[in-house]
């Protein structure tokens, strides 16, 4: 519980920040681009303006280190080509782009590396061409710079929100552990005098016969114990312990042979489909606690001569337990309580039965601790436990 907070803190930290950043980064481009629309626009305007000036020996300095093309097509379909000319492009290459500017809807634009503005007047078209590659490679290493920068910024904000969830987190997980310590303790100095009262109720139901007031209290003793029992495997769970690859197969098949009597006595047909060596990194003790609580829980939610299934298989790149038994459904709206610690449904039926509302909290802990989910569904008469291991 407290791994998964601290990943939830962290998360909505370096999700915030993240996109703030993000946020920032695109407005900036935004604007750097629309810098640079702007300018090609500008110098294109002041070009137009050069040759309606007939005065193209005074450059400006907006586009004096460009390359820039003043064409201008006659009436007569004669094209004649001025500019600040390098020899970057042969005649051949910028008649092929005027061609492609005249055959577009469009009087503004870009084409390959060119920005253009063409104008049509009396059956004369000029055609004004700036070359827009300085222009181009720096949007583009500003668009790779921010990304760099956004990816090393998530990376530092990922560390730092580490670092800050875990500062956050330190007090709750030390009131935790305490409660967690304290359970432990309280539970073991508990059975202590449990024992001495079962030891002494022995005693005195040999000196008297039977008596429904030692009765009572054996019974207390007996739910006490295992109330307790439920207690001291909660804190183990949610204590650190040891994981080996293990065959689930075998553990499975191996967690369910007690019941087998049980589901005769009760004459229940317990169904199993268990997919042969499936392994998975796990604890076999609690793999085994909590087969036996689901199973357990679907003997005790199943009527006479009704049937169980259990199956255990792989499904793409996971393994999914699934055990299914005939009874009563859970309400929609206490299907996700059921795994609250201490809850029950009908609580006075759970106490006749000395149910506590702890096994399914306990089985929820263990699929947790395994990275696994566990989520119960009812469709036709059918209570249907799934839980899944990510492999």
């Amino acid at each position: 519980m407290i791994n998964k907070l601290k990943n939830n803190i962290t998360l909505l930290i370096t999700t915030t920040l993240s996109f703030s950043i993000l946020i920032l980064l695109i407005i900036i481009n935004i604007i750097n681009i629309s810098n640079e629309k702007e300018e090609i626009r500008t110098k294109l305007e002041n070009l137009n303006n050069y040759f309606n000036n007939k005065n193209l020996n005074n450059y400006d300095e907006t586009f004096i280190f460009d390359e820039y093309y003043i064409v201008n097509i006659n009436k007569f379909g004669e094209t004649t080509i001025l500019g600040n000319i390098d020899n970057t492009y042969n005649q051949k290459e910028l008649l092929d782009i005027i061609n492609k500017i005249l055959n577009k809807d469009q009087n503004i634009g870009t084409i390959k590396n060119f920005a253009f503005k063409a104008i049509k007047n009396n059956n004369n078209t000029n055609i004004f061409l700036i070359d827009a590659t300085t222009s181009n490679i720096y949007i583009k290493n500003m668009i790779i710079y921010s990304l760099i920068i956004y990816a090393f910024s998530v990376l530092i904000i990922f560390i730092i929100s580490k670092k800050i969830s875990n500062k956050v987190i330190k007090p709750v997980e030390e009131t935790i552990n305490k409660q967690r310590n304290f359970i432990s303790d309280a539970s073991h100095e508990l059975k202590t005098p449990l024992t001495i009262i079962a030891t002494n109720i022995d005693l005195l139901k040999n000196d008297i016969s039977d008596n429904k007031w030692l009765n009572y209290i054996e019974n207390e003793v007996i739910r006490m114990s295992n109330l307790i029992k439920n207690l001291l495997d909660l804190t183990k769970v949610e204590s650190t312990s040891s994981m080996s690859r293990e065959n689930i197969s075998e553990i499975t098949q191996a967690a369910i042979l007690p019941f087998e009597s049980l589901t005769y006595e009760k004459n229940i047909k317990l169904i199993t489909n268990i997919e042969k060596d499936l392994f998975y990194q796990c604890n076999k003790e609690e793999i085994i606690n909590l087969i036996t609580i689901l199973v357990d829980n679907a003997i005790k939610h199943t009527a006479s001569k009704k049937t169980i299934t259990l199956d255990l298989e792989r499904v793409k790149n996971k393994i999914e337990l699934t055990i299914k038994n005939q009874g009563k459904p859970i309400p929609i709206s206490e299907r996700e309580k059921i795994f609250e610690r201490f809850y029950r449904i009908d609580k006075s039926r759970s106490r006749k039965e000395e149910r506590y509302g702890l096994g399914l909290a306990i089985a929820k802990s263990i699929v947790e601790k395994h990275s696994g989910t566990i989520e119960v569904d009812c469709i036709e008469g059918w209570t249907i436990f799934k839980v899944t291991f990510k492999n």
